[in-house]
């Protein structure tokens, strides 16, 4: 696997971002590829798993902490030109007895909530985290994808 150049957020980002947008809001941790290597190591296997060897991964590791009122609205990652982004993993840090609200929703389908899952899933498909109600809720998300060949006419 092969590490694609880092993205605008994360040559810019103070370490912890707090972000309160339009349908987002959130507090976010950037973690780079040399910071925990056990967790990109297995971050990498697992992609290597689905997409094979060719994936490159986007980077940082994003650590989100959702406290009481914090959401992130119905939206896809994978955007026209963005290839990187053809799987995004989504790692469930807490308890889900920590917290209430917070679902990860992938479409119409609610995902587990115990702590340690792993969900791979299409950065294309529409998904969510609905508002956390009670708690804090931790998740750990990195995005993949691999380069498309140059069509030669």
């Amino acid at each position: 696997m092969s590490i694609l150049s880092t993205n605008r957020w994360d040559k810019t980002n103070k370490i912890i971002n707090d972000i309160s947008v339009k349908g987002r809001k959130v507090r976010i941790t950037g973690i780079q590829k040399d910071m925990f290597y056990s967790i990109t190591n297995k971050i990498t296997l697992l992609f290597e798993e689905v997409l094979g060897d060719q994936a490159k991964i986007e980077y940082p590791h994003y650590l989100t902490e959702y406290t009481v009122g914090s959401y992130h609205s119905a939206h896809k990652d994978k955007l026209p030109k963005m290839w990187f982004r053809d799987k995004v993993v989504t790692i469930q840090l807490s308890d889900s007895n920590d917290y209430e609200g917070g679902y990860l929703k992938i479409g119409q389908e609610t995902l587990p909530r115990e702590k340690g899952c792993a969900v791979v899933y299409n950065g294309k498909d529409s998904h969510q985290v609905t508002k956390v109600t009670k708690g804090v809720r931790f998740s750990l998300t990195e995005c993949a994808g691999v380069e498309p060949k140059e069509v030669l006419i």
